[in-house]
């Protein structure tokens, strides 16, 4: 383990300018795609929390409008029977 970072040391220091620039280069344009994707990726999960908890919300609204909608019917055709 010891040798080859003494190799890939000594590899990085005998390189010319210009090829130690474009490795700097690369190396950022990677870290910079990176972290764009890890914060796409975050900010998809929160865009889906939020969808869903709005869906949730918009069903119960409907399920207990639903539910007030059948009650009066239900108390119209009991009112009807009597």
């Amino acid at each position: 383990m010891r040798q080859l970072r003494q190799r890939l040391l000594h590899y990085i220091v005998n390189l010319s300018l210009k090829r130690k620039l474009v490795c700097v280069v690369g190396i950022c344009i990677f870290l910079l795609s990176l972290s764009g994707l890890i914060g796409s990726l975050i900010l998809s999960k929160a865009y889906l929390r939020l969808l869903q908890e709005t869906v949730a919300s918009n069903l119960s609204y409907s399920s207990s409008i639903i539910s007030q909608t059948l009650d009066r019917i239900e108390d119209i055709v009991v009112r009807q029977i009597k």
